[in-house]
């Protein structure tokens, strides 16, 4: 067991009576301990070790589970698998093009898509911009996939590596 993990459990148990009603019956209860974990993490900084990883990333990666930044790349790399392969759902594959280059270049065989140029830095979180940028950045042997679940967990380890 991670020694952060177990050590942010003990913190977490001596301080939730310092908490809020609401957060000790979510803490009680136990759906919502992540929450209760993650606010922990901010309400009480100065109890988390100064490490290149704190205790709240420690506890993600013993749970396998992805940051929030990493999760929602996730999905989004993860729908955007499902529009290229299957074409569903049907409302967001106009927003998505293939990448064609205008020469005979080797990065016509990368399966890429055409990223659209920016007005505003506020699009950048668009999803027309954000799903291609994302897509180019998976490697080709994750985008090549061939089934869904098959993506899934090869997309998971790669950012679990690159995390």
């Amino acid at each position: 067991m991670c020694y952060y993990f177990t050590l942010l459990c003990y913190f977490g148990l001596k301080l939730s009576l310092k908490f809020s009603l609401k957060f000790r019956r979510a803490f009680m209860s136990g759906l919502c301990r992540l929450t209760v974990i993650w606010h922990f993490g901010h309400k009480h900084p100065l109890t988390t070790l100064r490490t290149k990883h704190t205790l709240l990333n420690c506890s993600f990666k013993h749970l396998h589970w992805l940051p929030v930044d990493m999760h929602i790349k996730f999905k989004i790399a993860t729908l955007t698998y499902k529009i290229l392969s299957a074409g569903q759902p049907t409302y967001l594959h106009h927003l998505l093009q293939q990448y064609i280059p205008l020469r005979s270049i080797r990065s016509a065989s990368q399966q890429l898509l055409h990223i659209p140029p920016l007005r505003t830095n506020f699009s950048r979180r668009a999803f027309r911009h954000a799903a291609p940028t994302l897509w180019n950045e998976i490697p080709l042997t994750i985008r090549e996939s061939g089934t869904l679940n098959t993506f899934k967990t090869h997309l998971k380890s790669h950012l679990f590596n690159n995390y």
